[in-house]
């Protein structure tokens, strides 16, 4: 359950996060909520989308798909 509650902390940060700059932007002037609705389509976030799902998956399997690369050491620490 904690890991739960910390995920979901990150996750509450990263809305707080996006809500306050999409505030900043467009009380600036330098754009308008229309607009970063219309980016979230756009073919440039679609690549990224694209590139970043694959490093994402990549980084988050890695302990699974390369379990630890570190050379076997047990018998240095065994005193073998």
């Amino acid at each position: 359950m904690g890991m739960i509650t910390a995920l979901a902390a990150e996750v509450y940060v990263l809305k707080a996060e996006v809500m306050r700059l999409t505030i900043a932007l467009e009380a600036t002037g330098a754009t308008s909520v229309q607009a970063i609705e219309n980016a979230g389509c756009s073919p440039r976030m679609a690549a990224w989308f694209k590139t970043e799902e694959g490093a994402f998956a990549r980084a988050l399997l890695r302990p699974f798909t390369h379990p630890d690369e570190a050379p076997d050491v047990t018998a240095r620490m065994n005193g073998r």
